[in-house]
């Protein structure tokens, strides 16, 4: 009476066409990325060469070519040890190297100091003249008339 497969009635059956297709998917999927990568590794390396051909000297002779960020990694041995040996505190910084921070601060700090003579001065200038304004009259009004019992100074 039913000599049929109950197998092919089952989800997970892999004789089934919509899990053939799933599968077959899955692999076009994973060929694709390859293909991309591979793609991408050739990319860098004709960067690479461009590169390599571009830093050459006029000799021949391959020299580095600079980014702009080797200050970051080249931190001379004698300084890192120094630093070191203050971090780990077996080290105090000399009175010289104080001078020297404040002298640096005060030169930079000249120019700030006659601005700001030159804006204390403006500001008496400027109250005199908001006074005066007859905007700044209009707004005052407002400001009465909305809160009465505020006293103005």
């Amino acid at each position: 009476m039913g000599t049929g497969d109950l197998n092919l009635l089952k989800s997970w059956n892999p004789h089934l066409l919509k899990n053939k297709k799933k599968v077959w998917e899955t692999e076009q999927q994973a060929l694709a990325e390859h293909q991309k990568i591979k793609q991408r590794q050739v990319e860098l390396e004709k960067e690479r060469s461009l590169d390599q051909l571009a830093s050459m000297n006029e000799n021949g002779t391959v020299s580095k070519r600079k980014n702009g960020l080797e200050w970051m990694y080249n931190d001379s041995p004698t300084k890192t040890s120094q630093n070191e040996d203050f971090l780990l505190g077996r080290r105090e910084i000399d009175d010289s190297v104080l001078k020297q921070t404040k002298k640096d601060q005060q030169t930079r700090n000249v120019g700030y100091q006659d601005t700001s003579v030159k804006y204390r001065e403006s500001s008496k200038v400027d109250a005199s003249i908001l006074n005066e304004d007859p905007i700044m009259a209009i707004k005052r009004r407002q400001f009465k008339k909305n809160y009465p019992s505020y006293k103005t100074i």
